[in-house]
């Protein structure tokens, strides 16, 4: 940490080895070439640790409840569909984060726990499909308008 103290001024991520921000595109393709098939680091440097755990728990809630609101809305535009068709998209909701935010980025920087964020969309939204398919169908909702 006290090398990293030294040489980082800001919060950040930084690509080692890296090079100066006003580096041309030349300097750039030069150390991607020299660089192929040796180790690199990816590191994810703060400068005071905040583990302001309830904020952060308020925040992931609320992102949580806007991100079911949403699916409860693309649900709810179906003429009362079946529980499988509500656990599927569900199940594909979860997926489609998944493919489109930490996959990609293991993509490029082949973070180490992929495999935990792919079990967090499959059961997470995979539970979520369960309780929305009941819900969708509860019998008062199937009475005759």
């Amino acid at each position: 940490m006290n090398a990293l103290n030294t040489l980082i001024t800001e919060d950040g991520q930084y690509l080692m080895p890296g090079l100066p921000e006003n580096a041309t595109s030349e300097e750039h393709e030069a150390l991607m070439k020299s660089g192929e098939g040796k180790p690199w680091a990816l590191v994810s440097y703060h400068k005071a640790m905040d583990m302001s755990m309830p904020m952060n728990m308020i925040r992931g809630l609320l992102v949580d409840i806007i991100a079911v609101g949403m699916l409860c809305w693309i649900l709810s535009k179906m003429n009362l569909p079946p529980f499988g068709t509500v656990l599927t998209a569900s199940l594909f909701t979860g997926l489609i984060v998944f493919m489109t935010a930490p996959y990609t980025a293991h993509i490029w920087y082949e973070n180490f726990d992929i495999w935990a964020h792919f079990m967090d969309a499959i059961v997470g939204w995979g539970a979520c499909g369960l309780w929305l398919g009941w819900w969708f169908n509860r019998r008062d909702r199937r009475v005759a308008v």
